[in-house]
């Protein structure tokens, strides 16, 4: 079956497109990581790939999507060599997201605060099917890592909410209550909205 949400308006310039993914995992993977995992204790990056970053929701064709999932590994790679470097435990994981496919990303963590990057995310309830035919210019990432299913969620902090009677509606339309894990943070209110596989290289 077709991706809904895969753009089907015309874009030009795929040449330049290519470039851009190239472009991508070169600044990516030579990135300082030292500023952000000394200020927050982790580092993460978004796919910014023109257009598809700016249109909601769209993602890229398959054999363009193939091609960032190749992109991805080599900065999760690039990324684990590097924190690894920075301090012990080191947490660095790929984050495949479907249908939203452009809100994939690499996540990564280094010293006291790498714990946190297995935090993050909720297992996912029921369990979709692996997308392995994102992997087909990079098969051994499919046995090179432990994939996970995650709930991919948004979510809404409930002091943000305007009032009991906004929760409420909410709660009508399907949101759930959830309470964090983090004592900096109070409960929220989350929508599956799909699913992010989560990767870990396999020792």
């Amino acid at each position: 079956m077709p991706d809904p949400l895969c753009n089907r308006k015309k874009v030009r310039g795929w040449k330049r497109r290519i470039r851009d993914v190239e472009r991508f995992e070169r600044i990516q993977a030579t990135r300082d990581l030292g500023d952000d995992v000394a200020r927050r204790g982790y580092a993460f990056t978004k796919i910014y790939i023109d257009p598809w970053f700016r249109l909601t929701p769209r993602t890229p064709p398959v054999w363009l999507q193939q091609r960032i999932v190749e992109s991805l590994v080599r900065v999760h790679d690039a990324w684990h060599a590097r924190l690894s470097a920075m301090g012990s435990p080191v947490r660095t994981r790929i984050w495949l997201a479907s249908p939203r496919f452009m809100g994939s990303q690499v996540v990564g963590g280094a010293g006291d605060r790498a714990h946190y990057v297995d935090a993050i995310l909720q297992p996912a309830s029921p369990v979709a099917p692996f997308p392995a035919h994102l992997f087909a210019r990079c098969p051994e990432a499919v046995a090179g890592f432990r994939w996970e299913c995650r709930s991919d969620d948004d979510e809404v902090e409930l002091e943000d909410c305007d009032g009991p009677a906004e929760v409420e509606r909410l709660l009508a339309r399907g949101w759930q209550r959830r309470e964090s894990t983090d004592p900096r943070w109070g409960p929220s209110l989350v929508r599956r909205v799909g699913d992010i596989w989560e990767g870990a290289r396999v020792d």
